[in-house]
């Protein structure tokens, strides 16, 4: 392999790294200067910039999909408090600490409703769903006019994701159950397989979600089968409404990324409660305990 350590690159046997103690002591100085991970652990350590320092395997790969501001989270702060937050790929939605849904458009906030616990909404607004704090799913017809009423024939949920193009609704109810909304019917149907959270894209056909055992599992569209990844154990993920970036929480709130043709599981720094990421995956949101927004966006 080439190692290449400040301003020395030398060619070594990938063999003798764990044979030869002079080697072995000369790995153990190699450090990240973002993630501090040293030593063998990280390798292979890349230098991308002067900048950047030297970045162990982990950071490299977050540096290359986000650049430098995956470690720059900023919190807005005339951003109000929420219980949670989503996207639909364009703006933030929300619910307050009031039970409040909540949108930030053109710099302010605009509010609507009462009583909701989650939200969830379409690309263009055509539909805007919420669940209040019995689990009945709840239809904004029109965000502007604050009415809100039952969406007939729904099952109670927990969670609720709407495509962006509105045509498909994944749930789960209060027993673990997933179900499926399909627009064209105007009804729900019962769907395999037992969840607790829910995520989906644009067009519906990447389905993602987890279990009361924090295992993660992945479904194409609602003909598929889901199918375990069998590393990593979160509580929470989300994933770009393109399809790509996939964003978890594990029950110490600590966060991960990982993008579909990858599919390892990379920590970033911080603790969050709540995750959403834009159609492109490079503008994300988050919420830490307190009910703070924080984010990042890529130029």
């Amino acid at each position: 392999m080439v190692v290449y350590n400040g301003n020395d690159t030398q060619l070594i046997k990938t063999s003798a790294v764990e044979t030869e103690p002079r080697l072995q002591r000369w790995v153990d100085t190699f450090w990240c200067h973002r993630c501090k991970e040293r030593s063998r652990a990280g390798m292979p350590y890349s230098c991308k910039n002067y900048t950047e320092g030297n970045l162990c395997k982990n950071c490299t790969r977050l540096f290359e999909a986000f650049g430098s501001c995956i470690w720059e989270w900023a919190r807005t702060p005339d951003d109000p408090r929420l219980s949670m937050l989503t996207t639909n790929g364009l703006l933030l939605w929300g619910v307050d600490c009031d039970g409040r849904a909540c949108c930030s458009r053109s710099g302010r906030w605009e509010y609507s409703g009462n009583n909701l616990l989650r939200i969830s909404v379409s690309r263009d607004e055509s539909l805007i769903l919420g669940l209040d704090t019995s689990g009945r799913v709840m239809h904004c017809s029109n965000w502007n006019s604050n009415r809100w009423h039952e969406l007939p024939g729904s099952p109670r949920l927990v969670s609720i994701s709407v495509a962006g193009d509105s045509w498909r609704v994944w749930g789960v109810d209060f027993n673990g159950k997933a179900w499926v909304y399909l627009s064209e019917s105007k009804s729900w149907e019962e769907m395999s397989g037992w969840l607790d959270h829910v995520s989906i894209s644009w067009n519906g056909r990447h389905v993602w979600g987890v279990n009361n055992y924090d295992e993660v599992y992945y479904r194409s569209g609602i003909y598929g089968l889901w199918y375990l990844l069998d590393n990593g154990k979160l509580k929470k993920v989300s994933v770009s409404a393109d399809g790509r970036h996939l964003w978890g929480l594990n029950e110490w709130s600590q966060i991960f990324w990982t993008c579909t043709y990858m599919l390892t599981w990379i920590q970033v720094p911080g603790h969050l409660v709540d995750i959403c990421a834009s159609e492109d995956g490079m503008k994300v949101w988050g919420l830490d305990s307190a009910g703070y927004v924080w984010g990042f966006s890529c130029t």
